[in-house]
């Protein structure tokens, strides 16, 4: 690896996005969240936002939604989000689970 490449991994691996998507594309098992992905979309869509394609990136831009721009989220949205920060906290404890059980 050359010392340009190097420090240009190191840039990239800076970024918040770069980092979850790291985190899901290399533990999360894409199928087990699918109410957690389509949750995200159609949050994102009903907030006339784009919604990208890997959940890394969903998860990224619901937390820009909600940090950034929370006023935008219509009250008939709560609900979905509430299914989100459910959804999400079952994807942290596997996160965790997967993790423990690689340390043993």
């Amino acid at each position: 690896m050359s010392k340009n490449e190097f420090i240009e991994r190191i840039s990239s691996s800076r970024k918040e996005r770069t980092r979850v998507n790291i985190l899901t594309e290399n533990i999360v098992k894409q199928s087990e969240y699918s109410n957690l992905k389509d949750n995200c979309v159609e949050l994102l869509n009903s907030c006339k936002r784009e919604p990208r394609n890997t959940i890394g990136d969903l998860i990224y831009d619901v937390r820009n939604l909600v940090v950034h721009d929370f006023k935008i989220i219509k009250d008939t949205e709560y609900e979905k989000l509430t299914d989100i920060v459910n959804d999400f906290e079952m994807l942290v404890v596997s996160i965790v689970e997967d993790f423990l059980t690689t340390l043993e």
